[in-house]
């Protein structure tokens, strides 16, 4: 009897190890994934361009032990979060109001799958993608799966690589064994790009004290007022007197206002290019213009510009005081902007005082 036991559990164990007989395997599961950013256009966006980001999340997760094991279907849970102008790897600083949200017809997204409930502005530095509830379910593949479009607005005109950064809470994508009630494991799900603005003309400080001023009035009613001073230089062809003349301000918000003259409007004095408009104050518009060339700086020009525009005060302090202001402007048939630059609050208004020198322009 002992004989035969001895006999079986021999055969047993051959038959096991040349794999008639299969130990049961224990499976568990890993849930991992990323998001996919696919910006339309990545480098040289210039002021006031938009571009869309297309969003799409990939399924990494699989059973395991085996590295990695066989694929494994998973589930994505919203929110969405996706940072802008990242000026660090973490997105521990972001560059205020250089790239905006622009909404799109699908609320708020340009395009959205169906578990998409909207797209939407978070402040001045972040759109969130809302999911509903159930989330989107993810193949057990690793097909990018399309969540959702948005549109951006570039607004920095220079500067290094802006980063996009996108993330899902903690414990967003979810992997379970089949069937579930073996156990399931969540953790979250992120991807990055950059966008680069384009390195466009920008207009020189005052080697003197030229405060940038916007004063407010105090009646919504009646036009507020504003004054800018830089110091250009042009390149070839610059000519004020038979190009239009154009100034405009913006922020996170959008535009504050733009004015534009014809051309013929600089008048030329002999020492320098002259505008006015005594009606200002109280339709709107531009003021002042004085362009001048500087004698201490061949090829430079000072340009000091007057007007009213009554979007000044709500348009930088409602709901809440909206700082980070772009200034550009446009004369002689040539472009110039400071990009996004932080104001100081005054008591009047706010002002900006910046301090350079122009090099001599390069003509070849």
């Amino acid at each position: 009897m002992r004989r035969a036991v001895r006999t079986t559990l021999a055969l047993l164990a051959m038959l096991a190890g040349i794999g008639l007989i299969a130990a049961p395997a224990a499976h568990a599961i890993q849930a991992s994934g990323s998001i996919i950013l696919s910006p339309s256009k990545q480098l040289q966006l210039a002021p006031g361009e938009e571009f869309e980001v297309t969003v799409s999340v990939v399924n990494t997760s699989s059973q395991t032990p085996l590295p990695p094991g066989p694929a494994a279907p998973a589930t994505l849970n919203g929110p969405i979060t996706i940072d802008l102008g990242c000026t660090d790897c973490g997105c521990s600083t972001q560059q205020s109001g250089a790239i905006q949200f622009v909404a799109g017809p699908q609320a708020g997204c340009v395009t959205k799958t169906g578990q998409v409930t909207s797209c939407a502005a978070q402040g001045a530095t972040a759109v969130v993608i809302n999911l509903a509830a159930g989330g989107i379910a993810l193949p057990n593949n690793n097909t990018p799966v399309a969540v959702a479009t948005i549109k951006l607005k570039m607004i920095a005109d220079s500067g290094p690589p802006l980063g996009i950064r996108a993330g899902t809470g903690v414990c967003a994508l979810t992997a379970c064994i089949t069937p579930p009630d073996q156990g399931c494991v969540s953790c979250s799900a992120e991807g990055c790009t950059f966008v680069t603005p384009q390195q466009g003309n920008q207009p020189c400080d005052c080697p003197h004290l030229c405060p940038n001023k916007i004063r407010f009035i105090g009646d919504f009613n009646k036009p507020d007022f504003f004054e800018v001073h830089a110091i250009i230089v042009p390149g070839p062809g610059f000519n004020p007197a038979t190009q239009p003349f154009t100034v405009a301000m913006s922020n996170s918000g959008g535009q504050i206002f733009s004015f534009t003259l014809p051309p013929g409007s600089l008048v030329n004095g002999g020492d320098a290019f002259t505008y006015t408009n005594n009606n200002a104050d109280v339709t709107g518009g531009i003021f002042k213009i004085k362009l001048a060339e500087r004698d201490d700086a061949p090829g430079a020009f000072r340009l000091d510009i007057q007007g009213y525009s009554k979007d000044l005060q709500p348009d930088t302090t409602l709901p809440s005081d909206n700082p980070d202001i772009t200034t550009a402007f446009t004369v002689g048939g040539q472009s110039w902007t400071t990009g996004v630059k932080t104001w100081e609050r005054k008591s009047f208004g706010w002002q900006l005082n910046l301090f350079g020198v122009c090099q001599p322009a390069d003509h070849g």
